[in-house]
């Protein structure tokens, strides 16, 4: 009973402060918590972004790493370097889901640079204008030059070089077309446009984000007006208090 009697009163005095909060329009008290950084410090390492960045919240960006200015980790990439550098340009754009994660020397990536969604990358060198497609997997020491692309899907294997100009595919290089070159660079600057959107979005007030949520049906909440069944006659919640107090 008296165990009842505690459990009741800390949840009365949870609603007392809760109701105090909205009355100050103070809504704070519905933020989940999260012990998440989309930046991180890593013993003595912490990443260098530069200006015009986007971190998603949902990303990880922690350790050895320099990220050049307007350049973009997008949703639940994560960019590892607790363990040797990863250095990426400017103007760069990493995708939801890809792994930068260096193991037997460091990721240098130059500018203008498009990581696909789900990617992995090791210890790699990649060139400026480059793009790396989606569910590509690259192995240690391997260099993709100027131009050059990894098709989606395809795996590179250990110290292979991709020349300027060429794609690797499942069934080996070939040369890019003029339209495939054309593509690269409108694909990596239309990504980046939308960049400054997702930025100020996710960097709205837990106030304005509750606002906006009064338009969304499916995040209306329902609220017990009648929480004690003593204006409805609600003889079941009526019993469920007289339980915890008796």
């Amino acid at each position: 009973m008296a165990w009842a009697a505690g459990q009741a009163l800390r949840e009365t005095g949870v609603a007392l402060e809760r109701l105090a909060c909205r009355m100050l329009g103070d809504l704070t008290y519905k933020e989940s918590l999260s012990c998440h950084r989309n930046v991180m410090r890593i013993f003595s390492d912490s990443p260098k972004v530069k200006e015009g960045c986007f971190v998603a919240p949902t990303a990880s960006v922690m350790g050895k790493v320099t990220l050049g200015a307007n350049s973009n980790v997008w949703y639940s990439a994560v960019v590892r370097g607790d363990r040797k550098n990863i250095s990426i340009g400017s103007n760069c754009n990493v995708m939801e889901r890809a792994v930068l994660s260096p193991v037997s020397g460091e990721i240098s990536i130059g500018d203008n640079v498009t990581v696909g969604a789900g990617a992995v990358i090791r210890s790699v060198k990649i060139g400026s204008g480059s793009m790396i497609g989606a569910s590509a997997v690259l192995e240690d020491s391997v260099v993709v030059e100027e131009g050059a692309a990894v098709a989606a899907g395809a795996s590179v294997p250990a110290s292979t070089v991709v020349p300027a100009g060429q794609i690797f595919t499942s069934a080996g290089l070939r040369a890019l077309k003029a339209d495939e070159l054309a593509a690269i660079s409108a694909i990596c600057g239309n990504i980046s446009k939308s960049a400054p959107v997702h930025t100020a979005e996710c960097n709205k007030s837990f106030k304005d984000i509750e606002k906006e949520k009064e338009g969304y049906e499916w995040q209306q909440p329902v609220e017990d007006k009648d929480p004690f069944g003593l204006l409805s006659n609600d003889h079941d919640k009526a019993a469920l208090w007289r339980s915890r107090f008796m």
